[in-house]
């Protein structure tokens, strides 16, 4: 049987794996920002072909194990794996927590393939799908916003395929690095354009998500980005200034952006000190974080060793706070570190909050080995990422976690042996 298998591989022609091995690569960078059935299918897809170009060539087997051992991400996924089933059997509800196990391996499964299968010499057409996704996606948001503005009055945030806090989160990133590519002295005048373009269009549909924890990443990501790229900081200062101006204009021609803004600081205030009364009236949504942060800490104190259980955090959200919006058994607490901490008890959350910096660890130990667009973009871009998780907790959601993975795996690219995770030519 075995034989008779590899004999039917045998007749495939390498070229057209090879094919097919790059489209489902760059239909998955494609479709990422756009569909999870796509992205998930190119994923699939992806497998299939890196499978039979296994079982076709005996050799590859040896070399894409050694690329699966040598993720840095491999041993803290088992752990982590553990960690959730461990916690999955302590929690409240075993049965909600492990049907999600499924979406959980698959996030891993995304990285250890992406790492198989993204190098270095392909890593230029993978970010520039990606771009393009992200730029349809943007195109998206910005018909939602203006075409229901101009035809209702009404206003709908930009939120392409996704929650609007969560699209803002993964236009930042794109953002960041169309902005990149677009200050390389060394691209054509014409792809200059292009990325200009791009920056424009993704950064429109970033700007109508109206969300402000991810501008607060952004800001985060665009001063590293200051550091490290002399060509764009002139652009940075000018966006800067314009962006405080109409700032500024807003904030004294309307009331509730003044409201919203003031309630930063003023939120900072109550949680350091929350005997301290706002001096004018805060944002609901600013109140409701500070709330939900509160409330996320007594369910760490009242679940301290196994958690909730992944999941959970619903079944037990109307006994530490009022309902949101009519709803009792809101899902999260809007923040990442005390989410997973809820959910997995404290060891758990430790364990979690390991695997998040270790992102930034990986990014800072390329960084000092390479030196380009994508190194740099990864580096701003998980140190951004990461401040945003303080007031979300999106990365739970395959697309958010898929689009991180995307981006680790071309930056670790840059400085990996292409021989690994390369098909055969």
């Amino acid at each position: 049987m075995i034989n008779f298998l590899q004999n039917k591989l045998a007749k495939i022609p390498q070229n057209s794996i090879n094919n097919v091995y790059h489209f489902s690569l760059y239909l998955f960078a494609l479709t990422v920002l756009l569909s999870i059935t796509l992205c998930e299918g190119a994923l699939i897809l992806l497998f299939i072909t890196a499978l039979i170009d296994t079982l076709k060539n005996k050799e590859k087997a040896a070399l894409y194990l050694k690329n699966i051992k040598n993720n840095p991400l491999l041993l803290i996924f088992i752990v982590y794996i553990v960690v959730y089933i461990t916690s999955s059997i302590g929690g409240i509800n075993p049965s909600k927590s492990f049907s999600f196990l499924d979406s959980e391996l698959i996030k891993i499964f995304s990285c250890l393939l992406l790492f198989l299968a993204i190098k270095k010499d392909n890593s230029k057409k993978v970010s520039n799908y990606y771009l393009a996704g992200a730029v349809i996606a943007g195109i998206i948001g910005i018909w939602q916003f203006a075409g229901t503005y101009f035809s209702t009055g009404d206003i709908i945030r930009a939120h392409g395929k996704m929650h609007a806090v969560s699209y803002a989160e993964t236009m930042a990133m794109a953002l960041t690095l169309a902005c990149i590519k677009f200050v390389n002295p060394s691209i054509k005048p014409k792809l200059k354009i292009i990325y200009g373009l791009s920056s424009l269009l993704i950064g429109m549909g970033f700007i109508l998500s109206l969300s402000r924890g991810p501008i607060l990443g952004l800001l985060v990501s665009f001063t590293i980005l200051f550091y490290f790229l002399p060509k764009i900081r002139k652009i940075f200062i000018i966006g800067f200034i314009l962006l405080t101006a109409a700032s500024s204009f807003q904030y004294y021609n309307s009331p509730n952006f003044r409201t919203k803004i003031s309630s930063i600081p003023q939120g900072i205030i109550q949680i350091i000190n929350p005997e301290a009364k706002p001096k004018q009236k805060m944002d609901i949504s600013s109140i409701g974080r500070i709330t939900m942060w509160k409330a996320g800490i007594k369910m760490i104190k009242d679940y301290p060793l196994f958690g909730t259980g992944p999941y959970n955090v619903s079944k037990i959200f109307h006994q530490y706070h009022s309902p949101i919006d009519g709803i009792c058994n809101w899902p999260d607490v809007h923040n990442i570190y005390l989410q997973k901490t809820i959910e997995l008890g404290i060891a758990g959350g430790l364990i979690f909050a390991c695997l998040l910096l270790l992102f930034l660890v990986i990014s800072i130990n390329i960084l000092k080995s390479v030196k380009n667009t994508y190194t740099i973009w990864n580096f701003a871009t998980i140190t951004g990422f990461l401040i945003m998780m303080l007031t979300d907790s999106s990365f739970h959601l395959p697309r958010v976690a898929f689009s991180i993975y995307l981006m680790l795996s071309i930056a670790c690219a840059q400085n990996y042996d292409s021989a690994l995770s390369k098909p055969s030519d």
